[in-house]
């Protein structure tokens, strides 16, 4: 299991977390597509924007939670 680092609002390292702690991160909006992240697979720190699979991640899983629209 990949365990992840970020970068918080306040410029703080913060993890290592699952990509689940991740998701609920990203659900409530504490973690957007810019926010840098890290982990031992990866040089250096990125925009969880240029991380495709952690975004397809993220946001497939936001999408499954959503409510559909109203009729």
């Amino acid at each position: 299991m990949t365990e992840w680092y970020y970068v918080d609002a306040d410029r703080q390292q913060a993890g290592p977390h699952e990509t689940a702690k991740l998701r609920k991160l990203w659900e409530d909006k504490i973690i957007d597509a810019e926010t840098l992240v890290w982990n031992e697979n990866q040089e250096g720190w990125k925009p969880i924007e240029s991380v495709p699979t952690l975004l397809n991640l993220l946001v497939q899983r936001t999408r499954q939670h959503s409510s559909p629209p109203p009729v």
